[in-house]
């Protein structure tokens, strides 16, 4: 780790990690169970509109309206607008957005739901040595910060904030677990958007703010103390543009073209967390004044 690197993880006081795919890990299987919770949360919500038949080219085997066609509604929606509710949002705009975002995951966390079934069947195992390290970056004055594209439910499911036989079981060692419902939302702002960093900045009391239009600069609005791990580029653009907030690109086989937003990029979340834990066990180097005796 070099000097610079060094310098930068030592004054970091909060650190944010996404959780799906830097924690928690899964396969197409379970993604495609968010699409399919979206259609079943449809139906349910607005059973009056599930068999509306739309103007909307889909696979030509599905049928406008039926249970298969919302799903794969669900899947485009997800590619084109990056949440498996956006269109559903767009074609009928009487729709509660955020209700229908919030319960299509507490369908998959319920009990026998989907993701319970993975944690039942030892499909999505926690790295044993994760726990310790977080650990340990607490005990080195770091708060901890827990934040995903889903809900807060969903996450506190996740790492085991509800019941730990269906969850990672380390939810205790974050100071907070926010979603994209943890805030006033109602564009349903993710990741990518500065405003929702700036909401949950501002809800972990550690957004800076101007206080007037007079005398202050952007190093006023440095966040550089705060660090955050993600493993989606994009997600990394506002943090360091914006916020200059300390980013970190969690490398995969598809993002490692995509390092432009990010301070440095590790290949799994214990490397950050271990580069934390030597950088805040080193004393800063002493600096001596060039008139000093």
């Amino acid at each position: 780790m070099d000097v610079q690197l060094q310098s930068a993880l030592r004054k970091i006081d909060t650190l944010i990690l996404d959780v799906d795919h830097v924690i928690h890990h899964y396969d197409s299987q379970y993604a495609r169970a968010f699409s399919i919770a979206t259609a079943v949360s449809f139906g349910q919500l607005y059973p009056q509109w599930q068999k509306t038949k739309i103007d909307y080219p889909l696979v030509k085997r599905d049928k406008t309206g039926t249970h298969f066609f919302w799903i794969n509604f669900a899947v485009d929606s997800y590619h084109k607008r990056g949440r498996t509710t956006a269109l559903f949002r767009e074609k009928f705009p009487e729709i509660d957005e955020m209700g229908l975002y919030v319960h299509h995951h507490d369908y998959l966390c319920k009990e026998n739901g989907v993701v319970h079934q993975y944690f039942q069947k030892g499909k999505i195992p926690i790295d044993p040595d994760l726990p310790h390290l977080l650990e340990q970056v607490k005990q080195s004055g770091v708060k901890i910060v827990a934040v995903t594209n889903g809900t807060q439910g969903y996450a506190e499911m996740v790492l085991g904030a509800r019941d730990y036989t269906s969850g990672h079981g380390i939810a205790h060692l974050f100071d907070r677990i926010m979603g994209i419902d943890s805030v006033d939302n109602p564009y349903l702002r993710d990741k990518g958007h500065g405003c929702f960093f700036a909401d949950v900045l501002d809800e972990l009391d550690v957004l800076k703010q101007f206080n007037n239009a007079v005398g202050n600069s952007v190093g006023d609005f440095d966040h550089s103390n705060v660090a955050l791990i993600d493993d989606t580029p994009r997600n990394l653009r506002a943090p360091r543009k914006m916020f200059n907030m300390h980013t970190t690109l969690k490398l995969t086989d598809t993002n490692r073209a995509q390092t432009q937003n990010a301070s440095h990029v590790v290949d799994d979340v214990k490397d950050l967390l271990e580069q934390i834990i030597k950088a805040k066990s080193q004393i800063a180097p002493y600096l001596r004044l060039v008139n000093e005796r």
